[in-house]
């Protein structure tokens, strides 16, 4: 009898992965609804700290080239893309009864490679990734507040190191733009004007 959920011949040679997520649902009052947090130095940068109020809706999409580096002929490398759009409403009476809407857009790309020769086991792997992220609102009446917009782009640089499988440890560091709206002219801080900021990040991952 055949086991059709096993890898086939054809995956282990083009070992390509696509995914796709939708979701919508009624959000209730949100303050900062509209948050990105950036982590960054002391976790104190976010943007577009906008109320948010209604309706939700969430679209997905992502491709993985040799995620797990599968693949055993050629050059041991690995590629993602991941897209994705929301739009939050700002109808709510809280808001003014309004029916403008917050829109974020965004996409990533990565690029890996294997620097040892088993992933699973004592696995090397670099990595670089780039991330941008565009976030506006929709003036829908005269009740709706303009947003200015604001963006966001991310190049990030990491060493991941698998020990055993169920182990993963992680340093990073990244580069951000952030396009925003100045606040006061009078105030140096590149972050709160738009300007760059940087991090540097380490993790431990357990899966089990």
């Amino acid at each position: 009898m055949g086991r059709p959920f096993q890898p086939t011949a054809w995956r282990d040679r083009w070992p390509i992965e696509i995914g796709a997520n939708a979701s919508v649902g009624r959000q209730p009052h949100n303050p900062i609804g509209g948050r990105t947090r950036l982590f960054l130095r002391d976790n104190r940068l976010s943007v577009f700290n906008a109320a948010t109020e209604g309706l939700r809706t969430r679209l997905g999409v992502d491709i993985g080239w040799n995620k797990d580096y599968r693949k055993k002929e050629g050059l041991p490398l690995s590629a993602l893309a991941e897209l994705i759009y929301e739009i939050q409403e700002r109808e709510g009476p809280t808001l003014g009864g309004g029916d403008g809407a917050l829109i974020r857009a965004g996409y990533a790309v990565q690029a890996g490679v294997l620097l040892t020769d088993d992933w699973k086991k004592g696995g090397v792997e670099l990595v670089a990734r780039f991330d941008s992220i565009d976030m506006d609102d929709r003036s829908g009446s005269d009740t709706s507040e303009n947003l200015p917009g604001q963006s966001v782009d991310t190049f990030g640089l990491g060493l991941n190191y698998r020990p055993i499988p169920a182990i993963r440890l992680s340093v990073n560091g990244f580069l951000f733009d952030i396009g925003r709206p100045i606040t006061d002219a009078g105030d140096r801080d590149s972050f709160n004007n738009g300007g760059g900021a940087w991090a540097f990040l380490s993790g431990f991952y357990l899966k089990y």
